[in-house]
């Protein structure tokens, strides 16, 4: 059995990375992402917090989503644990839309010391994930 010269190995991989990066989101950035048309539903919808946490859940454990106005929006995940994840903000209906339909890929909290957006741009002020002990 012979083995491949461990150079040409080394050489051949150098053309750069196979990997697609995942560009750096930046404040003038929307709050979530959304499928577009083209694209199957998504079977998670992931949590961005600005202290770098993040959550990932699966949308076949959504049980509720509630949304009192358009700033206050709060989900009810059960899966090993009853998470509640609410989210405070402007303009959120059109999130509450997508995430019912399941459309969200993932969704980010504005920094806080960011400028704030126009006043008809949606906007994700907090997100509070609170697990229960089942």
């Amino acid at each position: 059995m012979n083995m491949p010269n461990p150079r040409q190995a080394f050489d051949n991989h150098r053309a750069g990375p196979h990997l697609r990066s995942v560009p750096n989101l930046g404040q003038d950035d929307p709050p979530y992402e959304r499928t577009t048309a083209n694209e199957l539903p998504p079977m998670m919808f992931q949590v961005r917090l600005v202290d770098g946490q993040r959550f990932s859940f699966c949308y076949s454990d959504v049980r509720q989503i509630y949304r009192r106005d358009a700033g206050r929006v709060r989900i009810d995940v059960h899966a090993l644990a009853h998470t509640t994840i609410v989210i405070e903000g402007r303009n959120l209906d059109e999130l509450v839309h997508c995430l019912g339909m399941p459309a969200v890929k993932w969704m980010r909290e504005l920094d806080p010391r960011a400028p704030q957006s126009k006043d008809d741009q949606p906007e994700i002020t907090s997100i509070t994930v609170t697990t229960q002990a089942g």
